[in-house]
């Protein structure tokens, strides 16, 4: 709310579906409102919950939540049903502010959860009541608006659902500290960048920290509702936008355009988060947009958000982001890290590949399970599950998830090993590596590859490429498969488990 009123003249936001620009102040006023309306509804431990899509007005009721001192949990508007219902079980609102277009989605889920909650429907949709009722409050109660404070800064202030678990979705619940300390580093890591163009769906936890930091250093974000290719250098062009958070399947969209014909010189920054991009990609988004830096964001919403990344501010980590471009960044300040042999347990030096183990003060409180919140232990090391190494510079790359390890003859395979092989082939758009069982080997591995340009190589040619880089047991004995559409999370990852079960069904 300060950072509000000493921002309120500069504009918060641009909606670029109707031009309408919006002032800190009256930003801050709507939040104001909303809360007020809010604090009347619900009582100190009920969850206020959200499932929208991109629009100008979906921050607010989040905001509005933490003004008030309640927990706010998003909802992944692209999950099934079945995913969402289990979501519910565990994290029941007292009250959810839904858009139209995910109306439907949230009351198949409530029905299917046997849950109940009131909904608020941004737009004038009818049966419920609408958002722009909450506005309608006497200006009077912004005037006389006190914020509930924390009871401790290590409280919970938000629940995120996470992937990071081996099975399904979890809820964070994560601490006022954790939040404000990784957005304060992300706003000290942007550099104050004034204009921000975010693609990621609000129930993210990147999305959360864009958000805030973005309120720290007052600068703009432009509305965009859906990512069109063929806009992006029209929107760089008309607002300046100075950084962009993208998700690397569209980082791999946007390296196959030409150079732009529209000035996009304001561009400083893509950030990247959720999945590594190959190096190939990263050298023709550089070829592409000279002047402008890629940066792979590694984070983690158990620990609130970022877990390594560039600092654009130390003239050295723009020498080593350029020589080393998929590398995910430095450690940040506030985080204990080890790296872990996955076989013995001990301590790696750099450039091992092992598994992250992390500690400090920003993991996660707990999970919320059944709407109690089941608290973990912080003095504890936290398993990521993410294999990575680190190199002289201090410098992380991730490699991919223990849960994705092929195991062929009793000797590991990294599919990472065997997709940037693939990946450095110029017609290769993406690789994945995944392993098929076998009554003989345990696992053999098969690549699914899409390309960029069908002429000019086979599949046999690339699998005659990765058979002769690698030993016998790491080759690709169940070939290669061409494919036209790799399957994504709503967070950017690639979908293994939906790719493998199209695989073992023969839908490949």
């Amino acid at each position: 709310m300060e950072m509000m009123e000493n921002s309120k003249e500069d504009s918060v936001k641009i909606d670029d579906e109707t031009g309408e620009q919006e002032s800190y102040g009256e930003f801050r006023r709507k939040c104001i409102l909303v809360a007020a309306r809010l604090k009347e509804k619900v009582g100190k431990d009920d969850i206020v919950g959200l499932c929208t899509s991109n629009h100008k007005d979906r921050s607010i009721p989040y905001l509005a939540t933490l003004f008030i001192g309640n927990r706010v949990v998003a909802f992944d508007r692209q999950l099934t049903t079945s995913e969402t219902s289990e979501c519910l079980k565990n994290v029941t609102p007292k009250i959810m502010f839904v858009s139209s277009n995910a109306l439907s989605h949230i009351e198949e889920s409530m029905k299917a959860a046997q849950v109940d909650f009131e909904i608020v429907v941004f737009g004038d949709e009818g049966t419920y009541d609408s958002f722009e009722t909450y506005l309608e409050e006497d200006d009077s109660k912004v005037e006389n608006f006190k914020p509930n404070k924390a009871g401790s800064f290590d409280s919970t202030a938000l629940i995120c659902f996470t992937s990071g678990f081996p099975d399904r979705p979890k809820a964070a619940c994560l601490s006022h500290y954790g939040l404000l300390r990784q957005s304060l580093q992300l706003v000290e890591f942007q550099n104050i960048l004034p204009v921000i163009l975010n693609y990621c769906e609000i129930s993210q936890i990147r999305t959360i920290l864009v958000l805030f930091s973005s309120i720290f250093a007052g600068a703009t974000r432009i509305i965009v509702e859906d990512f069109e290719l063929a806009r992006l250098w029209k929107l760089i062009e008309k607002y300046k936008i100075k950084s962009i958070y993208l998700n690397p399947h569209q980082c791999a969209e946007i390296s196959t355009l030409p150079e732009p014909e529209e000035d996009v010189s304001s561009l400083f920054c893509i950030f990247t988060v959720g999945e590594r991009i190959g190096k190939n990609i990263v050298n023709r988004l550089k070829d592409t947009l000279m002047g402008s830096l890629i940066c792979q964001i590694y984070g983690h919403t158990e620990l609130s958000g970022i877990t390594a990344l560039y600092k654009f501010k130390r003239p050295e980590d723009h020498v080593l982001s350029h020589f080393k471009p998929t590398s995910c960044g430095k450690p940040v300040d506030g985080i204990l890290y080890k790296v872990i042999d996955i076989n013995t347990g001990k301590i790696l030096n750099h450039l091992a590949t092992g598994e992250l183990y992390v500690k400090s003060r920003m993991v996660l409180n707990g999970l919320l399970v059944n709407n109690k919140e089941q608290p973990l232990n912080k003095q504890e090391w936290m398993k990521t599950h993410d294999l990575v190494f680190y190199d002289a510079y201090r410098c992380f790359h991730f490699t991919g998830k223990i849960n994705s390890l092929i195991k062929c003859n009793n000797k590991v395979i990294f599919p990472s090993k065997l997709e940037d092989i693939l990946m450095n082939h110029p017609k290769v758009d993406t690789a994945v590596v995944l392993g098929i069982p076998h009554d003989g080997d345990g696992e053999q591995a098969i690549g699914l590859v899409k390309l960029n340009d069908k002429k000019g190589v086979s599949a046999k040619d690339l699998e005659n490429l990765v058979n002769s880089s690698v030993s016998k047991d790491e080759q690709l004995k169940q070939g290669i498969k061409i494919i036209e559409n790799v399957p994504y999370t709503s967070t950017g990852k690639i979908n293994r488990a939906i790719l493998l079960d199209k695989v073992l069904n023969g839908k490949i």
